[in-house]
Parts: structure tokens; C-alpha cells; sequence
């Protein structure tokens, strides 16, 4: 799982609150494929609780999920800054 994708399909939970893999996909812009791969990891770690209704699988964001969503927006936000300060610097 790379963190740049981990964090786009978290920040897409988080603001559906109650998302699809597809919705997912289009909100974070990946394949649905990648989505489910990481979606079934996330959820080995308890980071997200699926759903399957029919052939829908709906997810939302544990507690946990929510905390590390909240770590990693902080952490991307300092990457995202310090690389408009290299690219000011060259």
C-alpha cells in the first residue's frame, strides 16, 4: 500500500462518511481494482468496516480509521508544503 493512495481513499471514506468501491474510485481517482485491494488491507488493520448488501459493499471508517486519517492529512499537508518550497528553491 503506497501512502499517497492510502490517504486518497481515506479522505474519500472520510467525507462520504458511507462510501462504495466505485464512488471510492472516482472520488480519489484509482481503479476500482486498486480500492478493494486496499480496502481489504485497511481492514486487516481496522482502519475501515465493509458492508456487503447485495452486490454493494459499503464502507465507513472505525475510530482507528478516523485517528489515522487525521495523522496522515497532517503528514501530507508538511509533504505538500515542503515540496512547493523545493520547487520555489530551484
Amino acid at each position: 500500500m503506497d501512502l499517497e493512495t492510502t490517504y486518497k481513499i481515506l479522505k474519500a471514506v472520510s467525507e462520504a462518511r458511507v462510501a462504495t468501491v466505485r464512488g471510492i474510485a472516482r472520488t480519489a481517482g484509482v481503479s476500482a481494482a486498486t480500492v478493494y485491494k486496499h480496502v481489504n488491507k485497511m481492514e486487516g488493520k481496522g482502519l475501515v468496516k465493509t458492508v456487503k448488501i447485495s452486490k454493494y459493499r459499503f464502507i465507513t471508517l472505525t475510530e482507528k480509521g478516523e485517528e489515522v486519517y487525521k495523522k496522515l492529512s497532517e503528514v501530507m499537508g508538511i509533504v505538500h508544503t515542503y515540496s512547493l518550497n523545493l520547487q520555489w528553491a530551484t
